[in-house]
Formats: C-alpha cells, sequence, structure tokens
C-alpha cells in the first residue's frame, strides 16, 4: 500500500504531489516592481548598492533621479529598468550613457534635469518625453527593444525642451514637438534622425547638419502646424511622409535625395506647401522625380543643382538669390499655370539641349537677375 497523507475532508495525497505544491507556492508568489531612488552616496557607478539606498532597480522597476546631489549615475554596462525619471525631484539631476546600453520602458527627461549619450544605446519601448536637455553626440537612440525592430514608441519634446543632435542615429515612430515660450526643440548638426510615421513638428526642428531619413509611411495630416520652424539639412526620402498634409514652408540647408520610384512622391496635390532651398554652399536636388508643389531657391551664397527631372504642380518655382542649375534636366510645371520668377541677382542655369522652363504662365525676371544658357543648343 502506498504511503501518503490524509487531509481533514479524507481526500488522499502522495508525497510527491505535496513537494510538488511546496514548489508552487514558493514560486508563484507574486513579483511586484518596485521604485528605486538614487542617491549617489559612493560615487557615479549605476550597479552599486550603496549608491541606490540598498538595492538596485532592476526589471520593471522605476528608477528615480532627483536633483541635488554630489554623484550622478554613469552607464558603462548593460542596463534593464523600467522606467527612469530624471529629475523626479528638486533641480540639475543627470543620467549620462557613455557605453553599454540602457534597456528601457518609459524615460522622463524633466525641466532641469539632463540625459547625455556620449557612446552606447538606448532602446525604449515607451515614450521619451523630454522637458529638460538631451544631448546626443554618439551612440544611438531607438525606440524600440532591439535595432533590428522597426520604432513603435515615440520621442516627445514639451514646451521648453531641447533635445541637441551633435552626432550618432536617432531613430523613432512618432516625432512631436509642442508650442510654447520658449517652444520644444530639436536642434541637429550632425548625425543621422530617422522618421517611421508621423512628423508632429509644432515647436522647432533646427537642422544645420547631419540627415534627416524619412523610413516609414506617415499617417497622414499630422505633418506640422503653420507656426513651427522645420529646418533641415540633408533629406532622405524612403517613404511618404505626407508633407502635402499641411501649408508648410520646410527648408533644407544640404542635399535632397528621393528614393520613391512607384508611384513618384506627390507634393502638389494638397495643401500649399513649399521646399525651401537655403544652404549656404552646394546643395544637390535628385534621387528620383518629385512632383513639387512651390519650390524657392534662397542661398546665401552657392549652386543648387538639378541631378534628375523634377516637376512643379499647381505652385511656383522662384529664384530669390543664389543660383538654381538645372544642369542637363528640367523643372518644368506639369499644367499651365503659376509664375517662374528670377530676382535681382540671382542665376538661373540651363544646360544640355533644354530651352527654357515650359508651362508657367507668368515669367518675373530682375532687372539685374542673369539666365544661363551653358548646354550644347
Amino acid at each position: 500500500m502506498r504511503r501518503g497523507v490524509v487531509s481533514r475532508l479524507g481526500i488522499r495525497y502522495t508525497a510527491s504531489v505535496i513537494a510538488v505544491m511546496a514548489v508552487c507556492v514558493l514560486w508563484c508568489v507574486p513579483t511586484f516592481a518596485a521604485t528605486r531612488t538614487w542617491t549617489g552616496a559612493t560615487d557615479s557607478d549605476w550597479t552599486k548598492a550603496a549608491n541606490w539606498g540598498g538595492t538596485v532597480p532592476v526589471g520593471g522597476d522605476t528608477a528615480n533621479i532627483p536633483g541635488g546631489l554630489t554623484n550622478y549615475p554613469i552607464i558603462t554596462g548593460a542596463i534593464t529598468v523600467g522606467k527612469v525619471f530624471i529629475n523626479s525631484a528638486g533641480s540639475g539631476a543627470s543620467l549620462t550613457v557613455s557605453s553599454g546600453s540602457l534597456t528601457i520602458g518609459d524615460i522622463n527627461v524633466n525641466a532641469t534635469g539632463t540625459l547625455t549619450v556620449s557612446g552606447g544605446s538606448i532602446f525604449s519601448s515607451g515614450n521619451f518625453t523630454v522637458d529638460g536637455t538631451v544631448t546626443l553626440s554618439s551612440g544611438v537612440i531607438h525606440m524600440a527593444s532591439t535595432i533590428g525592430t522597426a520604432p513603435n514608441d515615440n520621442i516627445i519634446i514639451d514646451p521648453g525642451g531641447v533635445f541637441n543632435q551633435f552626432g550618432g542615429t536617432v531613430a523613432t515612430k512618432d516625432f512631436t514637438t509642442d508650442a510654447g515660450s520658449p517652444p520644444g526643440t530639436y536642434n541637429q548638426t550632425g548625425g543621422t534622425f530617422k522618421m517611421y510615421h508621423d512628423f508632429k513638428n509644432s515647436g522647432a526642428f533646427n537642422g544645420t547638419g547631419g540627415t534627416v531619413e524619412f523610413n516609414g509611411q506617415a499617417g497622414g495630416g499630422a505633418f506640422p502646424s503653420t507656426t513651427a520652424l522645420t529646418q533641415f539639412f540633408n533629406v532622405v526620402i524612403n517613404a511618404d511622409p505626407h508633407f502635402d498634409e499641411k501649408a508648410v514652408t520646410i527648408g533644407v540647408g544640404g542635399n535632397w535625395t528621393s528614393n520613391l520610384t512607384g508611384p513618384v512622391l506627390d507634393l502638389g496635390n494638397k495643401a500649399n506647401m513649399t521646399i525651401k532651398f537655403n544652404g549656404n554652399g552646394p546643395q544637390a536636388i535628385g534621387g528620383f522625380s518629385v512632383i513639387f508643389r512651390n519650390v524657392i531657391v534662397d542661398k546665401p551664397s552657392g549652386t543648387a543643382t538639378l541631378t534628375n527631372n523634377q516637376d512643379i504642380n499647381n505652385g511656383n518655382l522662384t529664384v530669390t538669390s543664389g543660383t538654381l542649375d538645372l544642369s542637363s534636366f528640367r523643372m518644368d510645371r506639369v499644367s499651365n499655370g503659376g509664375t517662374l520668377t528670377v530676382a535681382n541677382g540671382a542665376f538661373l542655369q540651363i544646360g544640355g539641349t533644354n530651352s527654357f522652363p515650359v508651362r508657367y504662365v507668368t515669367h518675373t525676371l530682375g532687372p539685374t537677375s542673369t539666365v544661363e544658357y551653358n548646354g550644347t543648343t
């Protein structure tokens, strides 16, 4: 007869069942995410328990980094945590990622707080909210859990927040800057900024270097309000960003490259939007053909040069200053209408076997403007 245990209800359990039940009791006790607060009691090492009041945050924990301390955390290894609040209290808190990686859900850089990424990576599967200052000089900020995954979360810059990109790579699904005094601001002087959905700039995007890539189809109707400053440097179009959903002017200080072939990028059918080539130096307008609404060349110096045929639909072509070199290509209007303007002191160069751009109903040529035929005809 098998040995067993009889409960008060007369049910017999074997010793093996009892053992399984005991293990389950131990394993099934739920674990709860905790909130850990940085003290910096020892130094800047994130992984030291003494810097967290005894317990280092892990997994789904929330890491609070308050202001007013002497030491602030510097990440040099692989860290995973649920949420991070920089400047959770007080003022002047900071977090630095110098190497390694920080894998998190939400991250909040509160007012007067700073986040510095000088190497390594941040992988965020939640919202990245900026009310303080973020500086990326090298490394990666990727709004998903791994580099191989397309971003599925968002960067939000609230009024007064500033994001400075000097290098590295930022990849986000949606991007939002909010209007205010001062507005939420993104400054780009280098690196690559990658968009995968809606660009919602109601604050300021100021690109004086680097590249903005549009890699995912926008949702539509989400491009910036007319009050926003939108200045890019190099622009690469790999998917339709729906620029033409709002009547905006987008400055381009570097090269413009569209990689869309079928259908071509059509900016001429909806809102009365303008692309302004305003770089100080040579610029290339190329890749595959684009249908623009309005194009303005307003360069302090240098030449903007076509490297493929481009079109204008429902709008105008204006050379305010500098030089537009059509090279051996054309920038004609799709249908009759609109105005082609070359202002005083500006240059329009026509090359190849081409004639003057066609189907512009009005030609406005300033008395000191120059149209130069420098092709073979």
